[in-house]
């Protein structure tokens, strides 16, 4: 018979993220998803504590001395230079332009990023994933970290672009695993912020933001539409 919680995992980290980008889409929704983020997570994270056989020792360890963080560190070294590569080829008008143009606002989003959007993701697509669903891959560990970058890229469908659906899936799959090895959240998270606010450096942030979408633009204004700003002044 099969296991009801295949159900769940579908409706969860398919469905429900599905429906929402159609909301959004009918009803030209361009605003802020992230309160709808943290009421998932926060529903996720009494879940879990409710749960006997949920090791609440995951959300505070760091896990810094486990030999994972070499491979976690190496690998940000390796990709971090294709990451920006990419960045100056998808959106070459808006490459580094928000630490150079809106340095403030780079900072902040370096600051609050990881913690009020990396930290409910991790809960979501990391801990929650694992602890609920982790069972049903318990034979294979390859579709485990499928089925979780998947889960991961579906949770960004609502930006409706093909860069971000691939980008969240390969990073998807990097932090389950880093999570898997070290049974840490919050060095899971360090990764992902590591990774998300060099994409926003590289100017990734107009796939990864739904304002974005209405009007063609990043969250930091391009060199370009500056440009033309100017000259309308």
């Amino acid at each position: 018979m099969l296991n009801p919680r295949w159900f769940e995992l579908v409706v969860l980290y398919m469905v429900a993220p599905l429906t929402i980008a159609w909301a959004a889409n009918r009803y030209s929704y361009r605003g802020a998803m992230a309160p709808l983020l943290w009421i998932a997570s926060g529903i996720a994270t009494v879940m879990l504590l409710r749960d006997a056989s949920f090791d609440r020792s995951v959300l505070l360890r760091i896990s810094l001395g486990h030999p994972y963080v070499e491979v976690v560190a190496l690998r940000f070294c390796v990709l971090a230079g294709p990451l920006l590569a990419l960045g100056r080829w998808l959106a070459p008008d808006d490459f580094l332009q928000l630490p150079r143009r809106r340095p403030g606002l780079w900072l902040a989003l370096a600051a609050l990023y990881p913690v009020f959007s990396v930290l409910p993701q991790g809960i979501l697509f990391r801990v929650f994933f694992l602890h609920r669903y982790g069972m049903l891959f318990a034979s294979s560990a390859p579709l485990l970290l499928l089925a979780g970058a998947l889960a991961f890229s579906f949770g960004h469908v609502i930006f409706r672009n093909v860069p971000a659906l691939v980008i969240t899936a390969a990073g998807g799959a990097m932090f389950l695993e880093t999570y898997l090895q070290t049974q840490s959240m919050l060095l899971a998270a360090a990764e992902h912020g590591a990774y998300g606010i060099l994409a926003f450096t590289a100017g990734l942030g107009r796939f990864l933001y739904l304002g974005a979408r209405s009007r063609g633009l990043s969250a930091a204004p391009s060199a370009t539409d500056e440009a033309a700003s100017e000259r309308a002044q």
